[in-house]
């Protein structure tokens, strides 16, 4: 199953999909379900402003969903400068340091342009290291289009406009170790893993205890991917999103975590011991751990007045929302823990 999730991940991670621009990376999903679920058994539900539901059927109608998002971080062209540069506005919450020397691409309506990040006037031939001695100012950081482009009516010609997406390079890598690096890990990973595990339960031919649903949305990095009425036959929801490594936290790139408490409050008690419990049983190495500046599809569920159980499970990735990285490892002990959960 592992080969299957890390060549779905690298697809998944190479298809733009900053948040709203859903269309290319919904219809990829919606083919793949449809490979995996030759016999037709799986309900689908579209949503209008993008987000797909499925729901495979078992013995009982109280169900556990599984939620990951499909949106990514980006941006948008915020100015075009009068040299031909691209100013821009990012999309979800990241420090613009951290796409530094970035490539990107640019969406414009009818055509898409390439591009690198950078700081201004940064060449230490030109302009040795004076500019690293001021002031930062985030306006120094900006995109040089691959175009022969000297002026803003240069770029004007050429279809691009404020408002545009820009996607970054994902430069996604497997290591002969066992390292997986790529951008975009949050949270195609969690749509990788939660793909093996639909393609474990169709091939399984086992009758499943209870209803089991599965939820993609697109909108999780600006802070409203789930808020939709969910049916109430749904008890308990599980998270899968990227776990967060640093000073003070528990969780590695090596074990899946199972989080407790994340910025918006506890996760349900019951469902955290029942997860450690299968864990144990099944000698699944993890971290209990606590997000503080982490947020995910679970709170929006509840805001929007939906009632049901949930927890957060997920991959040790280091560098959130940076240059991302885990382990084949932690993403198996993530996918086996919610196998286990099910199965």
């Amino acid at each position: 199953m592992i080969n299957y999730i890390l060549k779905t991940l690298e697809t998944l991670v190479n298809i733009p999909s900053v948040s709203g621009d859903y269309q290319a990376i919904q219809k990829f999903l919606l083919s793949e379900i449809e490979v995996l679920d030759s016999n037709k058994t799986l309900f689908i539900k579209e949503y209008n402003r993008g987000g797909i539901l499925l729901k495979i059927s078992g013995k009982s109608k109280n169900g556990v969903l599984f939620a990951s998002h499909l949106d990514t971080l980006g941006a948008m062209v915020k100015s075009i400068r009068d040299d031909g540069k691209i100013l821009f506005t990012p999309v979800g919450g990241y420090s613009n340091l951290t796409v530094l020397g970035n490539y990107c691409t640019i969406h414009s309506s009818d055509n898409k342009h390439t591009g690198t990040v950078l700081f201004d006037n940064g060449s230490v031939h030109a302009n040795g290291h004076e500019f690293e001695k001021g002031k930062f100012n985030y306006k120094d950081i900006l995109i040089r289009l691959d175009e022969y482009v000297k002026t803003k009516e240069d770029v004007d010609k050429l279809g691009l406009e404020v408002g545009d997406y820009i996607s970054w390079n994902p430069n996604f890598v497997k290591t002969d170790n066992g390292f997986v690096k790529s951008r975009h890990l949050d949270d195609k990973l969690g749509v990788a893993i939660l793909l093996g595990l639909i393609k474990e339960i169709l091939n399984s031919n086992i009758e499943l205890e209870k209803d089991i649903y599965f939820f993609f949305s697109v909108w999780e990095e600006v802070g409203f991917g789930a808020n939709f009425s969910f049916p109430d036959e749904i008890k308990e929801v599980i998270i899968v999103d990227n776990g967060v490594l640093g000073p003070e936290q528990e969780s590695d790139e090596y074990s899946v975590t199972i989080c407790a408490k994340d910025s918006t409050g506890p996760f349900h008690p019951e469902m955290k011991q029942k997860l450690v419990n299968i864990a144990k049983m099944n000698n699944i190495k993890y971290k209990i751990d606590t997000y503080p500046h982490y947020g995910s599809d679970a709170a929006t569920m509840l805001r929007a007045g939906n009632d049901f159980k949930t927890i957060l499970v997920s991959p040790g990735v280091d560098s959130s929302h940076s240059y991302e990285r885990t382990t084949v490892t932690s993403i198996l002990n993530t996918f086996n823990l919610i196998k286990g959960y099910v199965l």
